[in-house]
């Protein structure tokens, strides 16, 4: 493949090429590197996308296998993620502290947030008011409405303001996906 282009731009610092950069890399990697070599350049990359506020570089930067037990890389990175308006990236944080994938206390095992059921759950409720939505990996929908059966209406009326906050500052403006 010809990667001038993208090369050239990743060295101009473009958020997308640093990113395409790094999956490039990842997928075929070049055979004059060695695999540590090349890990390093894929992190750096995508640490390059990451900061630039790319947010498909920030999940996978905070996701790859050295960060798994530094939960405050990761929550750093999860929060920027979904702060940035990618409406995945707002489902997985709200999941994350609704305790989808958590302990006995509902705290996330995968990146350690605290529960927080009221803000998930507002978030959730949040990403299921867009309209016209077609493309739903997570079943938002049914998640509230499963989750709406174990509040009161007081607390749901406080996770929907605290929603109207959050999208007040961070709005949702995107499904874009790679």
């Amino acid at each position: 493949k010809n990667t001038h282009w993208l090369k050239r731009s990743a060295e101009t610092g473009n958020a997308v090429a640093l990113y395409l950069i790094a999956e490039f890399y990842d997928n075929s990697p070049a055979p004059s590197n060695t695999p540590v070599d090349m890990h390093v350049h894929i992190t750096d990359s995508l640490k390059a996308s990451a900061l630039g506020g790319y947010p498909p570089a920030m999940f996978w930067y905070a996701n790859r296998i050295e960060h798994r037990a530094n939960f405050d890389l990761i929550q750093l990175w999860r929060v920027k993620e979904a702060q940035a308006g990618s409406v995945n990236a707002v489902a997985r944080y709200a999941m994350a502290l609704c305790g989808f994938n958590g302990d006995a206390e509902h705290n996330d095992l995968d990146s350690g947030f605290a529960a927080d059921e009221l803000k998930g759950f507002g978030l959730l409720w949040l990403i299921s008011q867009i309209e016209g939505r077609e493309h739903d990996p997570y079943d938002v929908q049914g998640i509230v409405q499963r989750l709406s059966k174990n509040l009161t209406l007081e607390q749901i009326e406080t996770a929907k303001a605290l929603a109207h906050d959050w999208n007040s500052e961070f709005p949702l403006v995107s499904e874009f996906r790679m």
